[in-house]
């Protein structure tokens, strides 16, 4: 991945570096369709993710809705001691279109201290 910022510390002050970049890929991305969006993330999200300690930042959990996919579900279900279907009933939304499951409150009900 190409210079990936790991640290979150750092993340305040290459926003302001890049705003003009930032800018303009914002306004190219709102031209596309959400699928393609979600596509294209979906192919690079494992190389982030396994670059990226998500107990450093939270961000994701704290300032969008994140996806959860059916073995998170049952994961957190148990832990609420709650059936599957009732915990996606309370917890959980579905994209239409692409049928992609992500958390309903924002920020994540279960982000504590920057973890799931």
């Amino acid at each position: 991945m190409k210079n990936l910022e790991k640290n979150p510390g750092n993340l305040p002050d290459l926003v302001d570096k890049k705003k003009e970049e930032n800018n303009l890929f914002r306004n190219f991305i709102r031209m596309l369709p959400s699928k393609q969006i979600d596509f294209n993330l979906s192919v690079i999200f494992p190389e982030v993710e396994s670059e990226i300690d998500c107990t450093q930042c939270g961000n994701c959990c704290l300032y969008m809705q994140p996806g959860i996919n059916s073995r998170e579900i049952s994961i957190l279900a148990n832990q609420k001691k709650m059936d599957e279907k009732k915990f996606e009933e309370q917890f959980v939304e579905i994209e239409k279109g692409s049928l992609i499951k992500y958390m309903k409150a924002r920020p994540c009900t279960f982000l504590h201290e920057k973890i799931c």
